[in-house]
């Protein structure tokens, strides 16, 4: 009796039933750049540090902030922005008004809030520690205290305004006070059993802080103190912006002033002095801690530590992967990546990375391009220029709205930006020394997107794309007309539009089709074929031109887990595809070896002693990813494609039962590779009949 076998060939299918197709791509999140929206920084009685960002991501420091762990299970709500200790206890209060409570020092954490109420959304929620207690203030509810390690809270508003916001806490000896809005600074000597107002207090106090037996209140553009426990107070810094931040150290005071940047007192406020040196001056400062030997900042642009009390700032962020990716770019072996925490660097493909930010007022930046021998980076306040890689900036064109691309388009560079019309388009034609606005004839909305097409130039805008034959001496509607387009790009001949409706294609720059429905943010050719993050929905992929798509996310399971999943850059270095991400970082990913499947026993032309009834069939699986199994049938080809019957075998096996051989006769095993609702994850391929 002969058994004549068949191979079968293919790869994964996407489970989103978008179309039928294969896994393209093995994402894999880089190691940096290391930095991150940090919304909360609190110095614990344990000796760690512990800091909130986005997405629900705690880290934490044992060795003064040289280094962070991502410590964040149990937490399920995003943006912690507060914290407090209770014996070995370290609570955490997130934005969207859950307390949470880890009794292993961050190795995991337990929702512990019952009693709170809420008035919604609490990005400005704080908590300490007095009286054996731990107090949280609340936008809308006031004051709550837990007695009990988080079981049970209960409201304290005692001789509180209705509706109190709670903007801070602070206390000296016995005394707590509480900083609310629109009322002033109140107190309680009873663990907040009952309140009192402080005469003279403020009424819009962003944040209180204790130093010594003085009390000091940063408000509107100024900063109070009170040596008397609030009895009385005095004005003792005045400046132009808003005050919003106090930290207080051994012997000095530090304030931080919005676009200002962080002065400090060490004489009890008769005299302040700039101490910003190292800190973005436009990177908004959420919180203040110290640990007693370093100061520390979380800030839109990351986190900062000083050990020489504010001379001096360095990033202090080793270890955090939560950047806000919006650009990346690459010339030659140089990686650059565009953050919401600055300009970063990486010479080995995005493994190692160091700040390029030195001389950056403003953390935010969007698009990097190199021209006539600059480094350009367009930033939320406007465009700087490098001569040295991105060591040292200069700025280039000053001007405030969000800079959002930059492309190189003849011999010009062009930069679309969050501007009425002309200023909407600017033009350099000497690497950044000037600039000229060349948005005349375009509509009086903002611009996102440029690309450059042989003579064609292609803007996009929050009214649609435009295009221009003429270096922008002129520019033409194209069909596309609404959408607020954010991000613009070409594969073989087609043209795509990411906008927040949808992506949409154009043979012909004039006239556009939807391609693909959900907010689209960035679109990229790479190996012959087009990619597109969806927000919330991850990376799609189309092989036909924007005809079909398939869902491409292996490796990105986690990050869309977390939901907040948006896609703000895109770009190939020809090797490998990058995605930076919204407080994910980058992934990269090479495209997917072939997943096969090959029958290993029986041979081809095995013949069988007289008698057999049941043979052993296995199989050998390369790069086969869950969830998927095979099917096998004996004497009949399974269909191209769709749904398929056969002999099921679950995932992880590699082996089946062959049964009812027939003695002299020759027989023929099909394998396919399926789905987990049995479709077939691509065209089987019978082997060639064996010799005789």
């Amino acid at each position: 009796m002969k058994l004549r076998t068949a191979r079968a060939v293919c790869a994964v299918l996407a489970m989103f039933g978008v179309a039928s197709s294969v896994h393209g791509l093995n994402w894999e999140q880089l190691p940096g750049p290391y930095t991150g929206e940090a919304l909360g920084i609190f110095a614990a009685p344990s000796g760690s540090l512990f800091v909130g960002l986005e997405v629900g991501a705690v880290y934490r420091s044992d060795d003064g902030g040289d280094s962070w762990s991502h410590k964040s299970v149990g937490i399920e709500s995003p943006f912690p922005t507060a914290f407090a200790a209770s014996g070995t206890y370290v609570f955490a209060v997130t934005y969207y008004g859950h307390v949470y409570r880890t009794d292993d020092n961050g190795e995991s954490w337990v929702r512990k809030d019952t009693g709170v109420t809420w008035g919604g959304a609490d990005l400005g929620a704080n908590m300490a520690s007095h009286a054996g207690g731990v107090f949280l203030g609340t936008s809308a509810g006031g004051v709550f205290r837990t007695d009990d390690d988080g079981e049970t809270w209960t409201q304290k508003n005692g001789g509180l305004p209705a509706s109190a916001k709670v903007t801070r806490y602070a206390a000296i000896g016995s005394t707590l006070f509480a900083a609310v809005w629109n009322a002033g600074i109140y107190k309680t000597e009873d663990a907040g059993e009952s309140w009192t107002l402080t005469p003279g207090s403020t009424t819009h106090p962003n944040d209180l802080v204790a130093a010594g037996s003085s009390l000091y209140v940063a408000h509107d553009s100024s900063v109070s103190r009170s040596g008397d426990g609030g009895a009385t107070w005095s004005v003792v810094y005045t400046g132009s912006n808003t005050c919003t931040r106090l930290l207080a150290t051994a012997g000095s005071v530090f304030v931080y002033v919005n676009t200002d940047g962080v002065y400090r007192t060490d004489n009890d406020g008769a005299t302040w002095a700039l101490k910003a040196a190292g800190l973005f001056s436009e990177a908004t400062i959420y919180r203040f801690a110290t640990d007693g030997t370093a100061a520390y900042i979380a800030s839109m642009g990351g986190v900062f530590r000083t050990l020489d009390n504010g001379e001096s700032w360095q990033g202090s962020q080793t270890g955090i992967v939560s950047a806000h990716v919006n650009g990346i770019y690459f010339s030659a072996s140089d990686m650059y990546a565009a953050t919401n925490q600055g300009v970063f660097h990486s010479g080995d493909g995005g493994f190692t990375w160091n700040a390029r930010s030195a001389g950056l007022a403003y953390s935010v930046t969007e698009t990097l391009v190199q021209a006539d021998g600059y480094l350009l980076v367009g930033t939320s306040r406007g465009v700087y220029r490098s001569s040295d890689g991105g060591v040292s900036w200069v700025v280039s064109l000053d001007a405030s709205p969000q800079h959002y691309d930059l492309t190189v388009h003849g011999s010009s560079v062009y930069i679309a930006r969050n501007e009425g019309s002309p200023q909407n388009v600017a033009r350099t034609s000497d690497g950044g020394a000037t600039w000229e606005y060349v948005g005349t004839g375009l509509p009086s909305s903002g611009a996102g997107a440029l690309l450059s097409t042989g003579s064609t130039l292609f803007v996009g805008l929050q009214q649609g794309v435009y295009r221009s034959e003429d270096n922008a001496a002129s520019w033409t509607a194209t069909s596309l007309t609404t959408g607020n387009v954010l991000d613009l790009a070409q594969s073989d001949g087609t043209l795509f539009a990411a906008t927040e409706t949808g992506l949409y294609r154009s043979a012909d720059g004039d006239v556009w089709e939807e391609s693909l429905a959900g907010s689209t943010y960035r679109v990229a050719e790479f190996a012959d074929s087009v990619y597109v993050g969806i927000a919330g929905a991850g990376v799609f992929r189309s092989d036909d031109a924007g005809v079909t798509w398939v869902a491409d996310n292996l490796g990105l399971e986690d990050y869309l887990a977390l939901g907040k999943s948006f896609f703000r850059s895109m770009e190939s270095d020809g090797t490998y595809l990058y995605a930076g991400t919204y407080a994910g970082g980058i992934f990269r990913s090479a495209a997917a070896p072939p997943v096969t499947v090959s029958i290993t026993a029986p041979a081809a032309d095995q013949v069988f002693p007289p008698g057999t009834t049941a043979a052993t069939l296995t199989v050998d699986l390369e790069n086969h990813a869950s969830p998927g199994h095979w099917h096998w049938q004996l004497d009949s080809p399974f269909a191209a494609s769709g749904v398929v019957a056969g002999n099921e075998v679950a995932a992880g096996t590699t082996s089946a039962t062959i049964p009812g051989l027939t003695d002299g006769a020759s027989h023929t095993v099909y394998v396919t590779l399926v789905e987990d609702q049995h479709s077939v994850l691509a065209t089987p391929v019978e082997a060639p009949p064996p010799s005789r």
